[in-house]
């Protein structure tokens, strides 16, 4: 889970905008 939202957070640090913010607040 951990590399997930890790991943995740470098997605929202490029692009903020969609589902993926709800994703990293989520996990």
């Amino acid at each position: 889970m951990d590399k997930i939202k890790d991943a995740v957070n470098n997605l929202i640090g490029r692009k903020p905008s969609g589902p993926k913010i709800r994703y990293a607040v989520v996990g």
